[in-house]
């Protein structure tokens, strides 16, 4: 029977020659960052030979550079050869408010090397850091500082994203003590504070995490209001708040490792508490979207990673149901997040 190539087929192919060829735009942000040059644009260098001179680089190759970056939106050229940040490349600016320039740095170079892993990760359900550097969680972060504190300031990039969504969809304000468990730099427990001007938080995370947390919270002028205490959330919490919030920890962990953290976080909680369970949430059919597109790349992001994954609603009750709590109900806070509030389980 001879082949007949349908009229849809140069399209999907080309459709799968740009997702397979994506990941090219990935190294050109790194590149532009690693060298910042975003930077240097916004300091006033535009011409390509200014450019180069200030990233200390290979002019010709600068300029090339700064046409991919025309290419996927991030940069401008105007007629007399001048580039210019668009409003998207502004986002790769180091002091820029929604900065994402770290957030690029740690994709691009430090889980960059774990995508070429994945097929061995799905082998095995396997973290692939944990066969090539041979540890588990987050212990290569405490012999790397340099390491550590781009994964922070990464993680506080993507956590100013949400806040605002979060604190928009659920009330903080009948709190008096709030405790941000795994909570970072203190992005969202300062927003929290600032919903809920009545309350004081505690946050808590281990001592890499927490660099540069003391100074947020002087800049948001709520250092007054918010104790920040080193600790292993494995081991204990402080105990007896009103609320406890957890965000975008759960997925970091296997279902084992998960239990102990809740059952951690049960330990601590008074009767009346409410644990808030801050996560990405799967939907139990996934279709070609780009919602489900993002809730798939951090799926098979936290397996490479870490063993780990996101989860769905059911998935999350049960690991409830094992550390003794359960859930009151599911409220949506932004286009992927939702917050899991939890009481303790009756006996």
């Amino acid at each position: 029977m001879n082949y007949q190539q349908s009229n849809s087929e140069p399209a999907l192919s080309r459709q799968l020659l740009d997702i397979l060829h994506g990941s090219w735009m990935t190294q050109a942000l790194h590149a532009a960052c690693a060298l910042r040059i975003p930077d240097h644009l916004h300091a006033g260098a535009h011409a390509p030979e200014a450019i180069a001179r200030a990233s200390d680089a290979y002019e010709p190759s600068v300029h090339r550079l700064l046409r991919a970056l025309c290419a996927i939106g991030a940069c401008r050229e105007e007629p007399d050869g001048a580039f210019h940040l668009t409003d998207l490349g502004q986002l790769l600016r180091d002091d820029h408010p929604q900065s994402l320039r770290a957030w690029v740095l740690w994709w691009s170079e430090h889980l960059w090397t774990l995508w070429g892993e994945l097929d061995e990760s799905v082998r095995s359900g396997q973290s692939a850091r944990a066969r090539l550097t041979g540890t588990q969680g987050f212990a290569h972060l405490e012999r790397d500082p340099a390491a550590a504190a781009t994964f922070n300031r990464a993680l506080a990039q993507l956590t100013q994203l949400t806040v605002a969504t979060v604190t928009a969809a659920f009330d903080f304000r009948p709190f008096r003590t709030i405790v941000d468990v795994g909570g970072g730099h203190g992005q969202l427990l300062a927003a929290i504070l600032h919903a809920a001007p009545s309350a004081r938080g505690v946050l808590f995370d281990l001592p890499h995490a927490l660099q540069g947390a003391r100074d947020l919270m002087l800049r948001e002028s709520i250092a007054h209001r918010c104790d920040v205490v080193a600790g292993d959330f494995f081991e204990a919490v402080p105990p007896a708040a009103d609320a406890y919030v957890i965000k975008s920890v759960l997925h970091d962990w296997n279902d084992d490792r998960c239990v102990s953290i809740l059952r951690t976080c049960r330990e601590a909680m008074t009767p009346v508490s409410r644990l808030l369970i801050v996560e990405q949430v799967l939907p139990d059919v996934f279709r070609d979207d780009p919602i489900h597109r993002s809730l798939a790349r951090s799926d098979l992001t936290m397996l490479i990673a870490h063993g780990a994954g996101e989860r769905t609603q059911a998935q999350f009750r049960a690991l409830l149901d094992r550390a003794g709590l359960a859930a009151l109900r599911l409220i949506p806070a932004g286009i992927t997040f939702s917050v899991i509030e939890c009481v303790p389980a009756r006996p």
